[in-house]
């Protein structure tokens, strides 16, 4: 399983061009988000399907149905298949 966390100080291209470097299009990840308090928690498991200029598009879908902002990411897993 590949696993990247995402440096708090890190803006949204440092994150981006993390997440480029260690995933791919077509990976099954699990996204975290940073604002990880109890009543505001995302936890999206997804294929990637697109590194758009603002977030990471998971299954086709936008911002806030799915995919996430890049400075909001706090950590990246890759889900191994079976």
């Amino acid at each position: 399983m590949t696993d990247l966390n995402i440096p708090q100080d890190a803006d949204a291209e440092q994150a981006k061009a993390l997440v480029r470097e260690h995933f791919e299009i077509g990976d099954v990840v699990e996204v975290r988000d940073a604002e990880r308090t109890e009543d505001h928690q995302m936890d999206t498991t997804g294929e990637v399907t697109g590194f758009e200029p603002d977030y990471l598009e998971i299954d086709d879908q936008p911002v806030g149905e799915g995919s996430a902002r890049y400075e909001e990411i706090q950590s990246v897993a890759k889900i191994e298949s079976e």
